[in-house]
């Protein structure tokens, strides 16, 4: 082979690197280069946090907050959405029997929560101030209600922002707290008393007062007649003149014969005439057992009647 040749195939591979170094450079392809900047780059792609999972204590329940969320004004019900909402209340609905009421449960419900409930309905009187109750400061809601002729009045009291007592009163029987339709609803009651006099109370007329108690649902009912008297009997018959209902966030043996006879008013300290409550078994010829199968019979010609003798 000549020399010509030889120097030509040693010098082959020399003239490829040159042509391809020249190519890289003229086409602005710049060759691969294992920098810094490379490495910067790497590092901030990898710089992404990988999900880990964490050993977390059991989170501890802290004690509910008394703070009022707001509550935002629900529009005023039409009158007579508004009048068939408040019958619907009267006994308890299905879904808020006592000491449910109105949606407001004592011990429970918030003084803010009572207002956004109650506020599309009724006509309320609100008393941010704090006034003095039986069982301490307190803060008043308070209303009057009309359905046709029938005239309610009821306040419901707070204790520290949380309802206590629910009050409500009607000048009227109704349907919806009469005895036989509470006594469907909640069944044979624990307690019943009786109070009245031949000469009446205070001066007034006499006047026939009983009292029908349920604490395992914290309520009381109370219905009032004009008694007819003669000489041996006392008697309250037909359909009372009036009715309260009196609903109390206590225990059931809280009910004392001075918290029966304020039937949830809280206003008041104390009263004279509680220690005259008799029970119904005591001053009449009825137990309770029979006169809850009386009142269920819903003989209109009933009457409850105690003797004189009783009530000096």
């Amino acid at each position: 082979m000549s020399k010509t040749i030889t120097y030509f195939y040693l010098l082959l591979p020399l003239f490829f690197i040159l042509s391809s170094c020249g190519l890289s450079t003229e086409q602005g392809i710049e060759p691969i280069k294992l920098t810094n900047s490379y490495f910067a780059t790497t590092a901030s792609i990898s710089s992404t946090p990988e999900p880990t999972i964490a050993l977390t204590k059991t989170p501890t329940l802290l004690p509910t907050s008394t703070v009022s969320p707001s509550w935002t004004p629900l529009p005023t019900l039409p009158t007579n959405d508004a009048d068939q909402q408040f019958r619907s209340w009267m006994h308890g609905a299905p879904d808020c029997l006592f000491p449910c009421w109105a949606g407001i449960t004592p011990g429970k419900t918030l003084w803010e929560e009572a207002i956004h409930l109650l506020a599309p309905v009724i006509d309320l009187r609100t008393t941010n101030e704090l006034s003095r109750c039986r069982f301490g400061e307190c803060k008043t809601l308070s209303w009057d209600f009309q359905i046709q002729n029938n005239l309610f009045y009821g306040e419901i009291y707070s204790k520290d922002d949380i309802i206590y007592s629910i009050y409500l009163e009607g000048d009227q029987a109704t349907k919806e707290l009469n005895l036989q339709n509470i006594f469907d609803i909640y069944g044979v009651p624990e307690k019943v008393f009786i109070i009245t006099s031949p000469r009446g109370i205070a001066g007034d007329p006499p006047m026939f007062f009983l009292y029908v108690l349920y604490p395992n649902h914290n309520f009381v009912i109370k219905q009032v007649w004009e008694a007819q008297v003669n000489e041996k009997n006392i008697r309250a018959c037909g359909n009372p003149e009036s009715f309260s209902l009196g609903i109390v966030a206590i225990d059931e043996d809280q009910w004392t014969n001075d918290e029966i006879y304020q039937t949830g008013i809280q206003s008041e300290v104390g009263s004279p005439n509680s220690d005259k409550l008799q029970p119904l078994e005591d001053v009449t010829n009825m137990s309770i057992e029979s006169f809850y199968k009386e009142i269920l019979n819903n003989d209109p010609s009933f009457c409850i009647v105690t003797p004189v003798k009783y009530w000096p």
